[in-house]
């Protein structure tokens, strides 16, 4: 069975496989990039710890807190996501 620090190493090797070129964050907003038509699913974060996470996929920054736990997240990295353990699809 894994534990939270197995899946927090999984979140941080696809963060580095995915990273943009030359290291540098990528500046795009999230949420901005899903309303202009990127498909979307909304996720829950499943812990009350403030997290931040970079997309596998995009490379898009995603912040979940237990003030915060329902983020949409473009499609192309929801499912890395849930399958950490530490996050569902939202209803």
């Amino acid at each position: 069975m894994a534990c939270c620090g197995q899946n927090r190493a999984t979140l941080k090797k696809n963060d580095k496989a995915a990273s943009p070129s030359a290291g540098k964050p990528v500046e795009r907003s999230t949420k901005a990039a899903i309303a202009t038509g990127a498909a979307a699913a909304q996720i829950r974060y499943l812990h009350t710890g403030h997290i931040l996470v970079r997309g596998p996929k995009t490379g898009w920054q995603y912040e979940f807190s237990a003030a915060n736990p329902v983020q949409p997240v473009d499609l192309r990295d929801a499912q890395s996501f849930v399958a950490t353990g530490l996050f569902a699809y939202a209803g």
